[in-house]
């Protein structure tokens, strides 16, 4: 095996790097797109917000905005039971 493909293999992906962080760590929109764990655009993304489908952010100041580790997983756990859960909440 060549040092290229020992690299290649060392290198985690981006879930197993988000699966790492505490529940309270933030994660920004740049993170959840570039990581793919979300499998859709920043547009829908924030279409799905305003619907209540996805976890709301966190404005952390004044131009930084990020969600909750904890909420993207519970989201990720079932999606389409997301917005029922949190109205009988």
């Amino acid at each position: 095996m060549n040092q290229s493909t020992n690299f290649i293999c060392n290198v985690k992906s981006g879930n197993d790097l988000f699966q790492e962080l505490p529940d309270s760590a933030f994660i920004r929109q740049n993170q959840l797109l570039a990581m793919q764990l979300v499998p859709f655009s920043a547009s829908t993304l924030w279409r799905m917000v305003n619907r209540g489908e996805f976890p709301s952010p966190i404005k952390i100041s004044g131009q930084i905005t990020a969600w909750r580790v904890g909420d993207i997983r519970q989201w990720l756990d079932n999606p389409s039971d997301y917005r029922r859960g949190r109205e009988a909440a």
